[in-house]
């Protein structure tokens, strides 16, 4: 784990931070933290899946056969169209703007989360 620290910083509008990061490669996660030091206990936090790539090594072969899958189509939600204010589980399917969704995590929606706008949260289908 890398951890870099910046502390007494105050930015008016906008900060850029450049960071070292040692030679890497595959698929990491890098998760920031930073909170506000005038005025506020608040904290941020961001998680950002990256990938250095050169991963040379194949993923490891297994020796049991997988279990069947069987596939399973969850019903839509009652309304069938993506509402703000609405919970979705994994598998439910709406229709947005005239596509169609499948919801990849469970969430309450809220503005701003429409299918196109969140794609961790929803697949087009």
């Amino acid at each position: 784990m890398l951890l870099q620290k910046f502390d007494n910083q105050n930015p008016s509008t906008f900060t850029n931070w450049t960071l070292q990061i040692p030679q890497r490669t595959g698929r990491h996660i890098i998760y920031t933290i930073w909170q506000r030091v005038v005025g506020s206990d608040e904290a941020f936090y961001s998680c950002a899946d990256v990938d250095f790539g050169g991963a040379g090594t194949p993923p490891p072969t297994s020796t049991t056969p997988p279990p069947p899958t069987t596939t399973t189509t969850a019903p839509p939600p009652s309304s069938g169209s993506w509402a703000p204010g609405t919970a979705y589980r994994i598998g439910d399917r709406v229709t947005f703007n005239g596509l169609s969704y499948q919801c990849r995590q469970a969430h309450t929606a809220i503005t701003g989360w429409e299918p196109p706008n969140a794609q961790s949260l929803w697949l087009q289908v």
